[in-house]
Parts: C-alpha cells; structure tokens; sequence
C-alpha cells in the first residue's frame, strides 16, 4: 500500500513522462475496486486470475506470487524488474 500510495503522490510526474501505471494481482475485481477507491489509486488494478500473468513474468513462487515492480518501456522491453518495494525514483531512474 505504502508504494501504491508513492506513486498516487507522484502521478503528475509520472504522466508528464508518459508513465501508464497499473497494478496486477489475483484478487477478484470487486476487492481490487475497493480498494482503488479507499486509497483514492487513479489507475486500474488488473485481476491475474489463475496467475497467468505472475507466472510469465516469474512472480509465482510455489503456491502464491511474490511482490515484484516491473517497468516496462516504450518497446515493450522490461526496462527495471525488483522484488519488494523499491522506492518510486530507483524504478524511474530506469527510464530511457
């Protein structure tokens, strides 16, 4: 929540660089919804139903998915990739 709220802080800047945020996660739609709106999120939280998505991108791990932040850039290269919560400007300073 900490980082999803960073990235709320920072959304000015990020769509001045043409950042498009989403967020993925195997939770249901109608629990992603609540949870966008409590934390006032402006970007959607995508359902990773069967893990389909956590698996291509090797975030499954055993039975669950691990926490990872990816960026992706313009040519759909994976421009940063880390476990955790690594702060908002370690993943922007990826950028191209």
């Amino acid at each position: 929540m900490v980082q999803l709220s960073e990235v709320r802080d920072t959304s000015d800047e990020l769509a001045r660089l043409g950042v498009v945020v989403f967020g993925v996660n195997h939770a249901g739609a109608k629990s992603h919804e609540d949870f966008r709106v409590k934390y006032g999120y402006g970007f959607p939280l995508l359902v990773d139903a069967g893990g389909k998505v956590a698996t291509a991108y090797g975030a499954r791990m055993g039975s669950g998915t691990g926490r990872y932040v990816y960026l992706i850039d313009r040519d759909r290269r994976i421009a940063f990739s880390e476990k955790g919560f690594p702060p908002i400007s370690d993943v922007l300073a990826a950028l191209p």
